[in-house]
């Protein structure tokens, strides 16, 4: 009988390259065994060697996960896009300490958002 397993990762990130390898979780330490990858490659989702970027949020089946104690690389801190950071009509959008307000189709906003 096959086992299926069904998980949810949110990621937030911004890329220095279009290559690299944003997150890779194997099975036994030996390379054998099931494993996920996700990667972007011509700044598209796909296989790719390695990330240069920030990584700001990372959530699997809805449990913060904290990778500074966990990867040996330096790590942006902070989430700019707290709760009440746009108005009703608004979709934060993150970029490392700052935010950007974007309204949606169809709506009025404010002087000064997108």
């Amino acid at each position: 009988m096959k086992a299926y397993h069904k998980f949810s990762l949110e990621l937030e990130f911004q890329t220095f390259n279009l290559d690299g390898i944003l997150f890779y979780a194997q099975q036994h330490q030996d390379g054998t065994g099931d494993f996920i990858a996700l990667a972007i490659i011509n700044g598209g989702m796909e296989d790719a060697p390695t990330f240069s970027g920030a990584i700001q949020k990372f959530i699997i089946n809805g449990d913060r996960m904290f990778l500074a104690s966990l990867i040996k690389t330096s790590l942006y801190e902070g989430e700019p896009c707290v709760p009440g950071a746009c108005a009703a009509n608004q979709t934060c959008v993150p970029a490392l300490k700052e935010f950007k307000c974007i309204c949606g189709l169809g709506t009025s906003c404010s002087n000064g958002d997108f």
